[in-house]
């Protein structure tokens, strides 16, 4: 993803951050986190789940998704 703003739904997703800076905007147990993108953070998201992605730098990641 190139710098900018974009939500997401998600799918069951398991993901290493390679190179980045940023932030992801997430629901979690009912409550709003906001988790820092920086190169090793690892995110399991999930299936439905609604995602605000604010990349200030590049992002890659590798992932890995789940049936």
């Amino acid at each position: 993803m190139t710098p900018g703003i974009m939500s997401d739904v998600e799918y069951n997703e398991t993901c290493i951050i390679m190179l980045a800076h940023g932030f992801v905007n997430r629901m979690l147990a009912g409550e709003l986190v906001t988790q820092e993108l920086q190169p090793g953070v690892v995110l399991t998201l999930r299936a439905g789940e609604k995602t605000r992605w604010e990349v200030t730098t590049t992002l890659r990641k590798v992932y890995h998704l789940a049936g």
